[in-house]
């Protein structure tokens, strides 16, 4: 099933947004609100995420989940919420399995939930989600699109 849009579940009423963005960002990647008012893709791998904000496809001016913003654009930003469902940008490299729970890998991109193993600990509020669908990138030579679709936690 090809899909062609960001948000497959929203509730009854989604709460989105606009901001500009800081630089270029794909429907999908997970952003964060920087002090200047515009919005970056997350770079921190395992970091917390709060609040959780994902960018929407420009559908207000016929873009695509494969249409990229650039710097300056005006970003659809999506605040998702407990149960909401969407499609997200995986890292390339990752095998994520259905049930797999999700943090960011930096570069907006989500990755298999990775524990701190010297304290067995979790980063406060770096898990997103769930993973719904399966995403096999473990042999991906970096140029797919790397897709799932995930519960949010």
């Amino acid at each position: 099933m090809a899909f062609k849009k960001i948000m497959l579940e929203g509730g009854d009423k989604p709460r989105i947004a606009e901001y500009e963005a800081n630089a270029a960002i794909t429907p999908g990647h997970v952003i964060y609100l920087l002090s200047t008012g515009k919005v970056a893709v997350h770079a921190v791998a395992g970091g917390s995420i709060v609040p959780l904000m994902v960018a929407l496809e420009n559908s207000l001016v016929g873009k695509t989940i494969s249409d990229a913003y650039a710097a300056g654009d005006r970003v659809q930003v999506w605040f998702p919420q407990r149960g909401d469902i969407a499609l997200m940008r995986i890292l390339n490299g990752e095998n994520i399995a259905v049930a797999d729970k999700l943090e960011s890998g930096a570069g907006g991109e989500l990755r298999k939930l990775v524990a701190d193993t010297s304290v067995g600990t979790i980063a406060l509020d770096s898990i997103v989600g769930q993973a719904l669908t399966a995403a096999d990138m473990s042999g991906s030579a970096g140029v797919d699109v790397p897709l799932c679709v995930i519960r949010i936690k």
